[in-house]
């Protein structure tokens, strides 16, 4: 058997909100991360950021929560990877709590006016995905996201996501897994390329 086919794909449970919330955050960006939710001067941490997203994902509402996530287990059952995706159509309600949450827990006040749509209706946005550090390079992140296309068409979506212009790693992956430029949406400042796939 290889690597691969020993990956098996499922829906995430609440047990994984933490782990959620640190492969959010490499999904991000650490940087970027701390950049946009820490400020500077507020003595938050990467830590902290890590847990913010971890009470977000433990949320069965909030736009990264375990509801909208699935999970990559090897054989013994062991997390190796996850992938956050919801429908791009319900981007407002599903960030309420990250505004809520926000404001309490890292004491910001935003709103969606303060941050740009990064999808839009019609699309199952895969929001973050992320594989453990030790379980790179066996075929996970291929395998979360032929599961996230399989759910879109389920859901009569097309299976969208936002990549960084120099990553070209990332942007070789979605390559290979048949996602293609449609446009360009500003993420957190930035403007990122907008990949959906089969287009």
């Amino acid at each position: 058997m290889n690597e691969q086919e020993s990956v098996v794909v499922c829906p995430a449970g609440s047990q994984d909100a933490a782990q959620i919330g640190k492969v959010v955050v490499m999904a991000i960006g650490a940087d970027l991360a701390m950049e946009f939710l820490a400020r500077p001067r507020s003595g938050k941490t990467l830590a902290d950021v890590e847990a913010f997203f971890g009470h977000l994902a433990a949320l069965p509402t909030s736009q990264y929560s375990y509801v909208n996530t699935i999970k990559a287990v090897d054989a013994q059952g062991d997390a190796m990877g996850y992938l956050v995706c919801y429908d791009g159509g319900k981007l407002e309600e599903l960030r309420r709590d990250f505004f809520r949450v926000a404001r309490e827990e890292l004491s910001l006040c935003l709103s969606s006016g303060d941050v740009a749509d990064e999808t839009v209706p019609g699309e199952l946005y895969i929001d973050s995905l992320g594989v453990l550090p030790a379980y790179r390079g066996r075929g996970v992140a291929k395998a979360l996201l032929r599961a996230a296309v399989e759910k879109a068409g389920r859901m009569g979506l097309r299976a969208g996501l936002l990549v960084d212009k120099e990553n070209m790693t990332a942007r070789r992956l979605y390559d290979s897994a048949g996602f293609r430029k449609v446009g360009e949406t500003p993420f957190a400042g930035m403007m990122m390329d907008h990949l959906q796939y089969g287009r």
